[in-house]
Order: structure tokens, then sequence, then C-alpha cells
């Protein structure tokens, strides 16, 4: 059932007892998140608290609607995702798929054996979110179906490998 509704521009989400001077929210707002309408169709600005059923599906839910942290222009987005693919900039760990997984959801990334994925986002339930190095794919998986890459030169080298990629898709793309 539809109670309000807005232009998806004029919608931001946060995790619930965000902001100056929060507190923790406790286990009462556990898995929560504040939906905020800037102008709803009355005109009027509102937020709604909602309850997601777990971490994963909170992080789902929220990584619909843009975020009061996260750059609202798609320059700052590109060069975010160009930085942590390419240069390293953006400390994450890598994993390496050692069980195959389909994915059951549209928001999970497929893995096959052997796949290297920069990992994103992790939960406490045992879901990552991550972005496959060989076609930049991005998506929720079990941590189950993976481990991580600690060797620094291993690390290296697969990057350098997704650049290589990358830069020759590009020309094959552009001819």
């Amino acid at each position: 059932m539809v109670t309000d509704h807005t232009h998806r521009s004029l919608v931001q989400v946060q995790p619930a007892g965000f902001g100056a001077g929060a507190e923790d929210p406790g286990p009462k707002l556990e898995h929560s998140f504040c939906l905020l309408l800037l102008e709803n169709h009355r005109g009027m600005a509102c937020e709604h608290l909602l309850k997601a059923p777990s971490e994963s599906d909170m992080h789902r839910w929220m990584a619909a609607f843009p975020s009061l942290n996260d750059p609202t222009r798609k320059e700052e987005v590109v060069y975010e995702d160009w930085a942590l693919t390419f240069c390293g900039i953006i400390d994450c760990p890598q994993v390496q798929c050692v069980e195959q997984y389909v994915a059951q959801q549209a928001d999970e990334l497929t893995m096959e054996p052997a796949d290297i994925i920069n990992v994103l986002c992790k939960t406490h339930e045992g879901w990552n979110k991550g972005m496959r190095l060989s076609d930049g794919e991005k998506g929720w998986f079990p941590s189950k179906s993976v481990v991580e890459i600690t060797n620094e030169h291993r690390r290296r080298r697969n990057l350098r490998e997704q650049y290589r990629i990358t830069q020759a898709a590009a020309k094959v793309t552009k001819n």
C-alpha cells in the first residue's frame, strides 16, 4: 500500500539514529533506516522509519536510494569506482571465489571459482558486497564462497591485470 510518494531525486536514506548528537539506536532499531522525502506529493518534507528483517536486507534497501553520505554527482561516483579498481586508493579487501555461487536475487553476484572480487561492504550475517575485477559487475555474495587474498604482491598483480583487460576492452569498443 502506497502512503506517500515523491520524485526519486527528492529521496535520501540514512541509518536509523544517524546524525549530530545521535546515540546508539540499540536493539529496538536494529536493521532500521530512515527514508527522508525532501518534498512529498503534498509539498511537505517527511521522514519514514523503516525496519528490514535482516542486516543484509537493510543494506539492500538503503543501496536503492541516494545516501546523505554518498556523492550525488555522477563524476564523483565514476572517479570513486576508478580509484577503487585501478589505483588502490580506497583500501579494501580482495577475495577469490573458491566455491561457485549462483545469484538468487537481482542484486547478488554470480561467481565462478577463481573470480577475484574487491569487497566494498561486509555484513555480520556473512554477506559481502563486491565488484568482480574481470568485468566490474557488482553485487552481494556469501562470504563462505570466498577466501581473502592477503598477499599484497598478488593483489597488485590482479589490479594490473584488471587494468589491462579494461584498456583492451575500451580499445575494442572504440574501434
